[in-house]
């Protein structure tokens, strides 16, 4: 399993059964990557997803951005 430095996790879109979502990855295998997400109640979610629902996007792209990013 990676896991990337603290608070610079990639941004991701993942295209789940029911909604898709803007998030980041927190930890990921060949064939899985946890996820990390704000829903609209505000709430973190965070779940385990098949790595072929995830696409790597910038920040800019994202639609929810963490508030405690390291930006260089």
């Amino acid at each position: 399993m990676t896991r990337p430095t603290y608070n610079r996790e990639p941004y991701i879109r993942v295209g789940m059964e029911m909604e898709t979502v803007n998030g980041k990855a927190i930890a990921w295998t060949p064939n899985y990557a946890q996820v990390k997400w704000q829903d609209d109640d505000l709430s973190i979610e965070t779940r385990w997803v098949p790595a072929a629902w995830v696409e790597r996007i910038s920040r800019e792209e994202s639609t929810w951005r963490a508030p405690y990013d390291v930006l260089d």
